[in-house]
């Protein structure tokens, strides 16, 4: 989810495979986020790496500007 309020974008979510919803046009994925993050605040970033023995490893963050500089290194340096 990443989409900003106002419809604003994350700076550098071009460059980084995601998937983008719009919780306004698509409401019913609202129980997604609540499932996978325990709320209902937009943006919220879910990070998911597959491990090389199975199994995915999952980190999520809720709100982009105090967590830009987390999403940023993680991003940059394929932490996930």
């Amino acid at each position: 989810m990443t989409g900003l309020p106002g419809g604003e974008r994350v700076p550098f979510a071009d460059n980084v495979p995601h998937n983008e919803v719009d919780l306004a046009k698509d409401p019913e994925r609202e129980q997604d986020l609540i499932n996978l993050t325990g709320s209902r605040i937009v943006p919220a970033f879910l990070f998911e790496k597959k491990k090389w023995y199975g199994g995915t490893k999952k980190k999520h963050f809720i709100g982009f500007e105090m967590n830009e500089d987390v999403i940023r290194n993680m991003i940059e340096k394929d932490q996930f």
